[in-house]
């Protein structure tokens, strides 16, 4: 109210079928707040301060979905510090959704919320050394029959459509040293934040194209490229999308893949860039022969045509950058 806050104590309540908010106390401005707060008069008087909405609601979303059961189905069962290991795994899924860190940075943000109330957790206990053990024999298949299990479970809670679906990857530079022989993923490769000093593993990730809905992922070594990449991406397509039918999928990528075996494995439709260095010819078409489209606000000169690409005719849209 003009500028100045006034501070309630409120308890969340439905009335007649609304959430509404109820006044428990009322504080006054912030100063008379202040004052009742440090009010002499209580010398045992502790005040602490946690974070609670986003890993309450993060954590309700979870026990809805059956989260925790679910992993333990995929995981051997284990329990270290009276956590099993189901639990530790969401509890790292929390982190990295609320307060992205190491797993060494966990324990210090875990005591700022209230989880370790609310799930009667041993905060102190959740060292990255815990983790880490919690980790150490977890397996590819195994991740990937967690992730499995939660896309169908989520894909039978919501209306996610999976007709069109984005594959991107990367690759991301480690720290993991030269003389460490155990880590097989990890090697020397070229990334775009120049660190070719350093070994590196690759991601690729597919999702569901207007939701961004993660429907599995695939981690391999750091000196593979795209190209030689993309037959496994495929290979994992068919065997893990829900329901996969090839009729009824648009596959859309960036052009980091294409070769022509690669675009001969394709069976969905799909969507991609690629490069004019193959069919040079189109260089040639005149810029007034562009039409105006408008796309998300914006105007860009396109032009439509089908074109023979390494041995078979595929429908071509050219379009035109002034910044380029």
């Amino acid at each position: 109210m003009k500028g100045i806050d006034y501070w309630s104590l409120v308890e969340s309540k439905r009335i007649n079928g609304k959430p509404t908010p109820v006044i428990i106390e009322y504080f006054g401005n912030t100063k008379a707040f202040a004052e009742k707060l440090m009010d002499s008069r209580n010398e045992n008087k502790v005040l602490k301060s946690y974070s609670h909405g986003d890993t309450h609601a993060l954590m309700k979303i979870a026990e809805m979905l059956g989260l925790e059961q679910m992993l333990d189905v995929a995981f051997e069962p284990q329990t270290k510090n009276d956590l099993k290991r189901s639990m530790s795994l969401l509890l790292i899924a929390l982190q990295s959704v609320c307060n992205p860190g190491s797993k060494s940075e966990f324990q210090s943000w875990i005591e700022t919320t209230t989880l370790p109330y609310e799930q009667n957790m041993p905060a102190k206990a959740l060292s990255c050394d815990h983790f880490w053990k919690q980790m150490s024999d977890v397996t590819e298949d195994d991740i990937a029959k967690a992730e499995d299990a939660l896309v169908q479970r989520i894909l039978a809670h919501y209306d996610f459509g999976i007709e069109r679906i984005a594959l991107d990857y990367t690759n991301y530079y480690t720290y993991i040293s030269n003389s460490n022989d155990r880590c097989n993923l990890a090697k020397r490769g070229r990334n775009k934040q120049k660190r070719h000093d350093l070994r590196q593993y690759s991601l690729a990730l597919i999702t569901t194209r207007e939701s961004g809905l993660p429907l599995c992922s695939y981690i391999y070594e750091g000196n593979k490229n795209d190209q030689t990449a993309f037959s496994e991406y495929m290979r994992i397509l068919k065997q893990r999308i829900p329901n996969y039918d090839p009729k009824t999928i648009t596959l859309i990528f960036d052009g980091g893949g294409n070769n022509k075996d690669n675009l001969k494995d394709i069976e969905t439709n799909y969507i991609c860039s690629f490069s004019l260095s193959s069919c040079k010819n189109l260089y040639d078409i005149e810029l007034s022969e562009y039409k105006d489209v408008i796309f998300s606000g914006k105007t860009v000169k396109c032009y439509r045509l089908t074109q023979d690409v390494w041995g078979a005719a595929r429908e071509c849209i050219l379009t035109y950058s002034k910044s380029l």
